[in-house]
């Protein structure tokens, strides 16, 4: 029976579990090449994978502080008085942060919808038109259908 293993060494691999896993090594094989049992080497991975993620900084947290030190300074600002155009511009850059901070912790829906615009042409009687106006309206409608369609974001 091999002996315990020292946090050390431990460590190092965890380390090297991680670093296989990420080059797309299954369980199985990083504990083949480790001299470990499969469930050991996952345990490794997951344990090494937690380890770098509480490192990484949180980042949805400093955007909202961010836009939080950004409202108050437009609130500091306001409070001193300025000129109209100033204290226009100002309520705009506030009501965008406050906006990005609804985006951000997730109290609203993202505004941006993928829609396609359609042109029903019911009940449009061509035999109304002159025969100039019916023959100007065509080349108009086909130069329209023959046109890049459109997509908007709402």
């Amino acid at each position: 029976m091999a002996a315990p293993l020292t946090p050390a060494q431990r460590e190092e691999l965890s380390a090297e579990a991680y670093s296989l896993n990420l080059r797309g090594f299954s369980a199985r094989e990083i504990g083949r090449q480790l001299n470990v049992s499969h469930k050991t080497a996952s345990s490794y991975v997951k344990a090494e994978s937690e380890r770098r993620a509480a490192e990484r900084p949180n980042y949805r947290q400093f955007a909202l502080d961010s836009h939080k030190r950004a409202i108050a300074r437009c609130w500091d600002e306001l409070d001193k008085n300025p000129s109209p155009h100033a204290t226009a511009q100002l309520l705009h850059a506030l009501n965008a942060g406050l906006s990005s901070i609804e985006l951000i912790a997730g109290v609203r829906a993202p505004t941006n919808h993928k829609t396609e615009v359609r042109h029903e042409l019911g009940g449009l009687d061509l035999d109304r038109l002159s025969s100039r106006r019916r023959s100007r309206w065509v080349c108009s409608y086909r130069r329209w259908r023959a046109r890049p369609k459109p997509t908007l974001w709402l």
